[in-house]
């Protein structure tokens, strides 16, 4: 039995205050695991929204890219809009090198949905001097334009002329434009900036 006269006050008040230190020291670890395991949460959180947004500037980086490359670009592409723009380029490239074209006509083109590739075949009456210059502006022009092939003969002589320029030759030439045929790719394009 115990005898309550030997059981002190002051023992027991010790006792209770250190169970008491022991709970308020157990909570508070229990506490601060809670929110440990609440920052870890938070911080995995966060890593995984830094990835995420360093993958999205690598990709708008590589957009911009594009589009620095494509603004570069566009103003050398034709639009399939743009056929008489190239006949007349064409045209006035002749006319400054010396060059009489005989005819000039765009034929069938072919391509996929978003580019179309338009062949010209050129005819025209030129000496060698004239006929390079006019290649030179040709092969010089900065957009898609290609020279594909080049047949040089003797001139037939026509009704009224005189055969005594020996110099100049017929020339047919064959040429390969590049055009866009979708104009709302370009204008997409054009927005990624």
């Amino acid at each position: 039995m115990i005898n309550l006269n030997e059981i002190n006050a002051a023992d027991v008040f010790k006792k209770r205050s250190n169970v008491m230190v022991a709970l308020i020291i157990l909570t508070g670890l229990i506490i601060s695991l809670r929110i440990l395991a609440m920052s870890n949460a938070a911080i995995g959180s966060i890593q995984e929204k830094i990835r995420e947004n360093q993958k999205t500037q690598g990709i708008l980086a590589n957009l911009d890219s594009i589009a620095k490359t494509y603004s570069q670009y566009q103003q050398k592409i034709f639009f399939t809009k743009d056929s008489a723009k190239i006949v007349d380029m064409i045209n006035e490239w002749a006319q400054a090198s010396g060059v009489e074209i005989i005819s000039l006509r765009p034929l069938s083109s072919n391509g996929s949905d978003i580019f179309l590739r338009i062949p010209i075949e050129l005819e025209a009456v030129s000496d060698y001097y004239n006929l390079g210059q006019f290649l030179g502006r040709i092969e010089s022009y900065e957009g898609f334009m290609e020279v594909v092939s080049l047949r040089v003969s003797k001139p037939r002589s026509r009704p009224g002329q005189e055969n005594n320029e020996s110099s100049m030759m017929n020339f047919n030439l064959s040429l390969n434009v590049l055009s866009l045929k979708n104009l709302e790719l370009n204008k997409r394009l054009s927005q990624i900036k």
